[in-house]
């Protein structure tokens, strides 16, 4: 080659493939840099967010550490309405991949109240959105607090994906406690939406992981969660479908640290107390309607009032040796071991009872005895648990609030119009009904 054919070879090479990329990369970075250019970029990137969401997104500073990546730093969510505080994340970093999406938070911090805001976000903006808006999507957050007034709750190494199928969106996520080892099975959350049902059908997969999690975490969404007491705990498995207003799923697994004054004596005419392990072994629920529950429950050290035991002999066939030496003055009956096993089908309760190691069905004992017991092959029904917990209601018309979310939930035999409860046991309470403006006495949490 001629030496200034060469020469104007090399010339030309340098000037496309070094002088020219550092000219346009410069440039691309002077007009990103502009002040105007990122103010109109960030609130592009606000608005998008907002209008993908339904929530007001604001971010502090818009930065393009490349060209495909976006880094929102301080990013808030807050209620459109309201204002109120939702969610924030101290850093979004938002990639654009040949084929995906990929967005990487860190430290995102969630208000527990506003749980249900979030839920309602997922199920009308990212579940029930058209196919061609559902853009598949890789998700990693190196931890989220979940925090309310009392406490809080950290999950860490936080990944999954949302994608489009010809079903519906699906999306998954796994989590850990810090406190979990890293190679120990992950909870996992996994929600699809099924297109081809009808009414269309959402599916919700839970597992809890290696270790148990606070009830306290979903109970802003499912309020019944409180009256198992502010330090329940759950590990097991849930799978749940809606289906426009009914539900149908299956739960196995353990509630520990059970607060029963908050799960009974605050709930109904009678007391007890003690922290329980609840041993879920099998339960289904089919359309709103608990068909089955198997398990066993354990307590120890706490109090049961003379009525509960009066009300369970009557409605459930159990023996009280103790009954004719039960205090006159209503005074509650201090038990050292409540151990019971439970099968409830088919409107249909059978219990079984191993509270002493001699001598069996024994459901509460003392250091010194028996205090309730069930006779050989037992079997009650549902009804006798409802009428043993709300006893001054009658079945047709529940005029307390428990006694109808009973008789909408359990398994119950139906009643011949006109029937009524006859009964001669009336409960008395140990005291006056509780000022709702006076503070909450329960278990203390250990």
């Amino acid at each position: 080659m001629h030496r200034n054919t060469a020469q104007f070879v090399c010339r030309l090479g340098f000037v496309l493939c070094c002088l020219l990329p550092t000219c346009v990369t410069g440039g691309w970075i002077a007009y990103r840099s502009f002040a105007g250019v990122v103010l109109s970029q960030k609130q592009e990137w606000e608005h998008v967010l907002s209008q993908r969401l339904g929530l007001r997104v604001t971010c502090e500073a818009l930065d393009y550490s490349q060209p495909n990546a976006a880094e929102l730093k301080n990013v808030a969510l807050f209620d459109p309405e309201t204002g109120v505080p939702i969610a924030t994340l101290a850093l979004l970093e938002v990639i654009r991949e040949e084929k995906q999406w990929k967005l990487i938070g860190w430290q995102a911090v969630v208000e527990s109240a506003q749980l249900p805001q979030v839920m309602q976000v997922l199920q009308q903006r990212l579940l029930k959105m058209s196919a061609t808006d559902a853009l598949p999507c890789a998700i990693w957050l190196r931890e989220i607090t979940l925090r309310d007034a009392e406490r809080s709750l950290t999950l860490v190494d936080l990944n999954g994906t949302w994608q489009s199928t010809k079903d519906g969106p699906l999306g998954g996520l796994q989590f850990r406690l810090p406190e979990a080892e890293p190679n120990a099975p992950r909870g996992r959350i996994v929600v699809q939406r099924n297109r081809q049902t009808s009414p269309p059908s959402t599916r919700w997969q839970f597992e809890s992981g290696a270790l148990p999690l606070p009830c306290s975490l979903a109970a802003p969404g499912w309020r019944d969660l409180r009256h198992l007491g502010i330090g329940a705990t759950f590990l097991g498995q849930l799978e749940l479908v809606d289906a426009g207003e009914q539900s149908s799923g299956r739960l196995r697994g353990t509630f520990e640290h059970v607060d029963l004054d908050a799960l009974i004596s605050e709930q109904f005419a009678h007391q007890l107390s003690g922290l329980a392990i609840c041993k879920i072994e099998d339960a289904t629920l089919e359309q709103n309607r608990l068909t089955m529950i198997r398990g066993t429950v354990q307590a120890r050290d706490g109090w049961i009032s003379r009525s509960l035991l009066q009300a369970a002999t009557e409605h459930l066939q159990l023996h009280c040796p103790v009954a004719e030496t039960l205090p006159a003055s209503g005074a509650p009956v201090s038990y050292r071991q409540l151990s019971l096993g439970f099968d409830l089908r088919d409107g249909g309760l059978q219990l079984s009872g191993s509270a002493d190691p001699l001598r069996a069905g024994v459901l509460l004992a003392t250091g010194s005895g028996s205090i309730l017991e069930t006779p050989p092959r037992h079997q009650a029904t549902s009804l006798g648990f409802v009428r043993m917990l709300v006893p001054e209601s009658e079945w047709q018309v529940p005029a307390a609030r428990p006694a109808q979310a009973l008789a909408r939930f359990l398994p119950l035999p139906e009643l011949q119009n006109g029937a009524t409860i006859s009964r001669s046991h009336v409960p008395t309470r140990l005291n006056p009904p509780r000022n709702p403006d006076a503070p909450v006495i329960r278990q203390p949490y250990r």
